[in-house]
């Protein structure tokens, strides 16, 4: 069965450095292959934002992702490709592709093995090439009204800017993926990632995302607002620590 989800982004605003929130977890994270699927064997899923913002700044902003699930016996399979496109006072500052792997192999009911490999390109942030490479369990802690996705797993990150290798290490990656049905109609939530390097835990990347989502029309048409907060303890030079994101959206889903 097909399963298409379009998003249109309603209003976008961000403080610190917009032109970097991309370039950082954005592309590391995987969504649970469960939440693709939900009771189907196979799915698509496509999405779609635009912003435009006008006065002392202009700006357009664009995303397009395709996203890939199948489950083959108990094992599910997920693949994301996604793009992110950002033109600011007539200048690109963003131009960035991503490419995203997983897959989940059960072990017991709500535990699980997972593997995962990202990568990514920002033609414009002069980041040539970013890839992770990482495996760890997985597990669903599950109550009457909530659910908490926690995962550990060691990480490979290897990145190059401007055609110079600039990382080539160890972290360990810990996420907490939290849903809480409010009602039938209403739920809220957070995904937080955080993952500081083996050698040095001072050297902390950090992602966090509170959310709250309400259908608006049966299961066509949904309302989402995020609010994300970045933070990288080793950013390169002229580029700030910490960046946040506040988003509202419309989802329409068609089966």
């Amino acid at each position: 069965m097909l399963k298409i989800l379009i998003f249109s982004i309603i209003s976008v605003s961000s403080s610190s450095s917009l032109a970097n929130i991309w370039s950082r977890q954005g592309d590391q994270r995987t969504d649970v292959t469960e939440n693709v699927l939900g009771d189907r064997q196979q799915a698509v899923e496509f999405n779609f934002g635009f912003n435009k913002n006008s006065g002392n700044v202009n700006q357009q902003v664009y995303s397009t992702g395709l996203a890939l699930a199948k489950k083959i016996h108990s094992v599910g399979f997920y693949m994301k490709m996604q793009t992110f496109f950002a033109e600011s006072n007539d200048f690109t500052v963003q131009n960035q592709k991503s490419l995203v792997l997983r897959a989940d192999y059960p072990i017991e009911q709500k535990l699980r093995l997972f593997t995962f490999s990202t990568h990514a390109a920002n033609e414009f942030l002069r980041l040539d090439y970013r890839s992770t490479l990482g495996l760890g369990p997985w597990y669903d802690w599950v109550g009457e009204k909530w659910t908490n996705g926690l995962s550990l797993a060691p990480v490979f990150f290897y990145e190059e800017f401007g055609g110079v290798p600039r990382n080539r290490e160890w972290r360990v990656s810990f996420r907490s993926l939290f849903g809480w049905k409010i009602d039938d109609k209403s739920r809220w939530g957070y995904d937080f990632f955080f993952a500081p390097r083996a050698k040095h835990l001072a050297d902390l990347q950090v992602f966090f995302q509170p959310f709250f989502e309400t259908k608006i029309y049966k299961e066509s048409v949904s309302l989402k607002m995020t609010y994300t907060v970045e933070y990288d303890s080793r950013s390169l030079d002229g580029i700030k620590s910490t960046d946040t994101q506040y988003m509202t959206s419309l989802n329409f889903k068609f089966d």
